[in-house]
């Protein structure tokens, strides 16, 4: 097994896991200090030796991509996101079944990022979503947000998942653009992202 590579500028106990995908590209949780479990996520690209910090809007774009080549693959892919979104599933999970099915070789063929490098990101993101809902607004007892209750109000979101789910507005996006088929730009403007 190749050997996790060092980050500049990042202590080897600020690193929380590192997953290695098969592409030799690494996914990052890194320690952060905006309250307790909070985490940054980060890629390393080692032809390069350059990260990236990646978000949720990258992936609708890139989904978008992908729903222009083929929609019923983009949509199976939006189920694997979904279960992990849900905790129903880990990227692993969604992975070997998709492997097993024989779908991953077709899904690989599709433009863009890696199907393994999208499911494993994305459950970073959707965890570290998480804490961050948790910390800010739960634990808080802050009212739910104007968005959230405007994403209730038109139904895509539900009360519970809005309350209680800090990934809510990620799979909003990337449901939007691949259900709805809403151009990324329109759907990252529907959720108030600076673009």
């Amino acid at each position: 097994m190749e050997q996790r590579p060092e980050l500049r500028g990042v202590p080897d106990n600020k690193i929380l896991e590192a997953r290695r995908l098969s592409d030799g590209k690494w996914v990052f949780k890194i320690s952060n200090r905006k309250g307790p479990g909070d985490f940054r996520v980060s890629v390393f690209y080692p032809e390069t030796r350059t990260r990236l910090t990646p978000s949720y809007a990258h992936f609708a774009i890139d989904l978008y991509g992908k729903l222009c080549r083929n929609e019923d693959q983009t949509l199976l892919i939006l189920k694997g996101i979904e279960e992990i979104y849900r905790g129903s599933a880990k990227a692993a999970d969604v992975l070997s079944r998709l492997i097993s099915s024989g779908s991953l070789g077709q899904l690989s063929h599709l433009p863009g990022y890696s199907i393994e490098y999208t499911l494993h990101v994305l459950e970073f993101i959707f965890a570290q979503e998480d804490i961050t809902w948790e910390r800010d607004f739960i634990r808080e007892g802050k009212p739910l947000p104007q968005l959230r209750k405007t994403l209730v109000r038109k139904g895509f979101l539900t009360d519970y998942e809005a309350a209680t789910n800090g990934g809510a507005i990620a799979m909003h996006l990337l449901r939007r653009v691949v259900r709805d088929r809403i151009h990324p730009v329109e759907a990252m403007r529907e959720v108030l992202l600076r673009i």
